[in-house]
């Protein structure tokens, strides 16, 4: 996923830089950094980005390709948001 296709997915869902960074509990510089490739998103983002999107999920062999190295695993809180996107956790945080 590149900068340019989050770029194009916002647009077309209708959600301001500032919107999905809010969203994605990031800062819309950090998120404006991403959409421009000044940035690289870490696996766990990247993956957030996807699901807020409704993009595919990168996986991890392109998050090496973009990075040179293995992506982290999300931490517990990390798993959680994500999971809270795709629709798979209670309010509680236990996955469904």
């Amino acid at each position: 996923m590149t900068g340019e296709q989050i770029q194009r997915a916002r647009g077309a869902a209708g959600v301001g830089l500032r919107e999905l960074a809010r969203r994605l509990n990031i800062s819309a510089s950090h998120l404006c950094d991403i959409e421009h490739a000044r940035r690289v998103p870490a696996h766990h983002l990247a993956l957030k980005i996807a699901a807020t999107l409704g993009l595919p999920p990168p996986d991890a062999a392109s998050a090496m390709m973009r990075t040179g190295k293995l992506p982290r695993q999300p931490t517990p809180s990390e798993a959680v948001e994500i999971a809270h996107v795709l629709g798979m956790a209670g309010p509680g945080g236990e996955l469904e």
